[in-house]
């Protein structure tokens, strides 16, 4: 069983700066509309899958963008982060930056024990479908 426990959002969207630590069971978020619960949302998903040229349709059919585009932080500092989980009572590191293309995003992947980090090479930057054998449109 997979289980999220805690991540940092440098920048992505109009997230930034923000640290979330997650508890067992239903963790919810009671925010205003257009505080960001989506982008928390497309942030997990970023950091299991990575951010593919995958187009994403808008309210019109007409506007096509990319996630990318969609979520690069407006202040045009670092975006990315880092999401910490728990697999099998291993803790796992996942550190992503993006760039304004693909060939530029950064992956690490880390063994966490207590106050230690240790990098591994246990899964690839793939991680979401080795982990959940599912694709990013899954």
């Amino acid at each position: 069983m997979i289980k999220i426990i805690s991540c940092h959002i440098e920048n992505f969207g109009n997230l930034s700066g923000e640290n979330f630590n997650f508890q067992d069971g239903i963790n919810s978020f009671l925010k205003n509309n257009g505080w960001g619960k989506s982008t928390l949302a497309s942030f997990i998903k970023a950091m299991f899958y990575g951010l593919p040229k995958i187009l994403q349709k808008e309210a019109s059919p007409l506007a096509i963008i990319q996630e990318r585009d969609r979520f690069y932080p407006w202040n045009g500092e670092k975006f990315g982060g880092w999401l910490i989980f728990d697999l099998d009572d291993q803790q796992y590191k996942i550190v992503r930056y993006f760039g304004k293309t693909e060939k530029n995003d950064h992956f690490e992947l880390h063994e966490v024990r207590g106050a230690s980090e240790t990098p591994t090479k246990q899964f690839s930057s793939n991680i979401g479908e080795e982990l959940f054998s599912l694709d990013i449109d899954s």
